[in-house]
C-alpha cells in the first residue's frame, strides 16, 4: 500500500535529487508490532503522524489497511478451519507446482540464447550523467535468468532500484512474455532468476536512496522487451511513452492545512506486430490517469489542459501512441513541486524500422516566460504558475512504408498525426 507522505526532504516523499542516502527520504519503520490485540499501538502511532505532512490521511490509510488484513485473516483462518491444514498445504503445493511447470514449458518455448539490451534513463538530476540500463538474458532449456550488471553503478540519488525491486519488474516482464494470465504466485517466479552486479543501480547497497524508483519500473520491462524482441519478435512492443509523477505540496489556502498532490500521468503503449499501441494507459502498474475533477477538489489547482499530443507517436507499420499533455496551474500562494519523469533526453525506442517517440518536456509557464525543467528536478512554484507536462510518444513497431494508408487517413481524422506528419513519413499526401 502506498502512502500519500512519510516525511523527508519534499512533500510527497519522492525527491530525487539532493537525497544521497535513505535516511533522507522519511519514516524508516522496521519490522515492528503497530497493532496490539486489533487496535493500533498509541505511542507508535503518534510518533508516526507526527511525521508526515497529511496526518489525517495516513491515519485513514493505515485504518484502511488494518481492516484489510483483518478481513484477510479472518477468511484465511475460515479456510483452516473448514479443511483444514493437511489438505490446504497440499492445495498450495499443487497450485505452486502446476504454475512452475506451465512457466517451464512456456519458457522452452523461447530459443536457448543470449539476449542483451541497452537503454539510458536521462540522469538522476540536473547536471548529472545519464544513467545506463543494460541487461543481457540467458535462456536455456526451461530455466531464464535476466542480468542488470553491465548498468551504471549506484548513484547518488534518490532512485536506486534495490533487488527486491528489480526482482520484481523483472519477473513481471518475463511473465507478460510467457503468459500475462498465469496465476500469480511463487511457483511461477521459480524458474526466473534475476542477477546484478552488487553496488549497481539495479543492486545498491544500503544506505542508497531509492524513494523515486518507481520511474525505473518501465525501464526495466523497457529494456527485457528489448532483449527479448530478438526471440520473440510478435510479443514485443515499441517502447512505452514512459510516464510522469509529479508531487506539489504546500498550504491549501481554502482549508489552512498541508496538501500533497500525487499526480499520475500515462501516455501510449508502443506499437505491437499486429496494432497500433493505444493511448492514455498506464504502463506496467495498476493505475490509470487521475481524473481532472479528483485534483481540483482535493487540491489548490486547476487543469487547463488534458490532451493527446499530435505527432507523437512513433511512426511504422503498426504506430506508437501518443503522448500524454497536461497543464496544471497552482492556486495557492507558494508550493514545492518534485518531478519524476524521464525520456526528455533519450526517445522511446522504435522496433523492426519502426521510429522513436517524439521525446518528453516539462516546461513551466508555457504561455509566457517558458522555462524547461529537468525530468527529476525540485521548484518552488507561486500562485498562477503552470506547469505543463508533455509526455514521450511510444515506439511505432514495423517499416511506416509498409502502413495501411486507410490507417493514415484515419489517424489525421482522429488527431493523432498532422498532414505534414503523413507526407513526411508515410509518403500519403492528405491535403
Amino acid at each position: 500500500a502506498h502512502h500519500i507522505d512519510v516525511g523527508g526532504a519534499a512533500p510527497g516523499s519522492q525527491r530525487v535529487h539532493g537525497v544521497t542516502e535513505s535516511f533522507q527520504e522519511g519514516l524508516r519503520i522496521l519490522p515492528i508490532r503497530l497493532v496490539h490485540e486489533g487496535t493500533f499501538d498509541p505511542d507508535l502511532l503518534r510518533m508516526i503522524l507526527a511525521n508526515v505532512r497529511m496526518p489525517e490521511k495516513v491515519e485513514g490509510d493505515l485504518n484502511a489497511q488494518l481492516n484489510a488484513n483483518r478481513a484477510g485473516s479472518e477468511r484465511l483462518s475460515n479456510l483452516f478451519k473448514e479443511y483444514g491444514a493437511t489438505l490446504l498445504d497440499r492445495a498450495c503445493e499443487d497450485i505452486l507446482s502446476a504454475s512452475e511447470t506451465r512457466m517451464r514449458e512456456l519458457i522452452k518455448q523461447i530459443p536457448d540464447g543470449i539476449y542483451s539490451f541497452e537503454d539510458q534513463l536521462d540522469d538522476y538530476g540536473p547536471g548529472t550523467e545519464p544513467i545506463r540500463v543494460a541487461v543481457d538474458i540467458t535462456v536455456e532449456e526451461s530455466t531464464i535468468e535476466v542480468d542488470f550488471s553491465r548498468s551504471s553503478d549506484q548513484v547518488p540519488a534518490a532512485l536506486n532500484s534495490y533487488i527486491n525491486y528489480t526482482r520484481a519488474y523483472t519477473t513481471f516482464a518475463v511473465k507478460v512474455f510467457c503468459d500475462a494470465l498465469l496465476p500469480q504466485n511463487e511457483g511461477g517466479i521459480r524458474p526466473i532468476k534475476t542477477t546484478a552486479r552488487e553496488g549497481s543501480f539495479f543492486n545498491p547497497t544500503f544506505p542508497a536512496a531509492s524513494g523515486g524508483r518507481a520511474t525505473v519500473q518501465i525501464r526495466i520491462f523497457d529494456a527485457i522487451n528489448g532483449a527479448l524482441s530478438q526471440a520473440l519478435p510478435h510479443r514485443a512492443m515499441g517502447a512505452f511513452s514512459h510516464w510522469s509523477n509529479p508531487n506539489i505540496g504546500g498550504t491549501d489556502p481554502r482549508t489552512g492545512k498541508s496538501f500533497v498532490m500525487y499526480d499520475l500521468g500515462f501516455g501510449g503503449y508502443g506499437g505491437r506486430a499486429d496494432s497500433d499501441g493505444p493511448e492514455a494507459l498506464a504502463p506496467v502498474v495498476n493505475c490509470r490517469n487521475i481524473p481532472i475533477e479528483v485534483h481540483e477538489h482535493n487540491n489548490p489547482v486547476r487543469i487547463k489542459k488534458l490532451e493527446l499530443i499530435t505527432d507523437s507517436g512513433g511512426a511504422g507499420q503498426y504506430r506508437g501512441g501518443c503522448g500524454l499533455r497536461k497543464d496544471i496551474e497552482l492556486l495557492a500562494d507558494q508550493a514545492t513541486i518534485t518531478l519524476l519523469g524521464d525520456r526528455h533526453k533519450f526517445a522511446p525506442y522504435g522496433l523492426f524500422g519502426g521510429h522513436a517517440g517524439a521525446n518528453a518536456q516539462t516546461i513551466l509557464n508555457p504561455d509566457g516566460a517558458a522555462e524547461a525543467l529537468g525530468s527529476k528536478s525540485v521548484h518552488q512554484l507561486k500562485r498562477g504558475d503552470v506547469v505543463s507536462f508533455r509526455l514521450a510518444g511510444a515506439g511505432g513497431y514495423g517499416n511506416p512504408a509498409d502502413r495501411d494508408p486507410a490507417a493514415v487517413k484515419r489517424d489525421l481524422a482522429d488527431g493523432f498525426i498532422s498532414p505534414e506528419h503523413a507526407m513526411k513519413n508515410y509518403g500519403v499526401d492528405l491535403d
